[in-house]
């Protein structure tokens, strides 16, 4: 999930979920920001200590957080995957055709 706002344009996740497009935006069950904060702030996805002077953990995903996260998350890493796999045949397509008429 980390590579998903990589790919995509924009400068923060809020400028990238909004440049999604409104079939996606429409299926995600919350936005990409939301998404990744969960990621950067709960104990189970990427960031396990919260505070590392105190030795505290993050808070533990509920289970509507868990569902949320799943779901949004499938659903942006498919995304990505088809955008960059749709970029790469019509990038092959345009070559293979320089090729053969030049």
């Amino acid at each position: 999930m980390e590579l998903v706002p990589a790919l995509l344009p924009g400068i923060n996740n809020q400028q990238k979920g909004n440049k999604l497009s409104d079939e996606i935006k429409s299926k995600l069950k919350t936005s990409l920001h939301h998404i990744m904060g969960l990621a950067n702030t709960r104990y189970e996805i990427r960031h396990i200590v919260k505070d590392k002077q105190n030795c505290t953990l993050h808070e533990r995903m509920n289970n509507s957080e868990i569902n949320d996260y799943k779901h949004d998350a499938d659903l942006l890493i498919r995304f990505v995957v088809c955008q960059k796999l749709n970029d790469m045949g019509r990038s092959s397509i345009e070559i293979m055709s320089s090729d053969i008429s030049g």
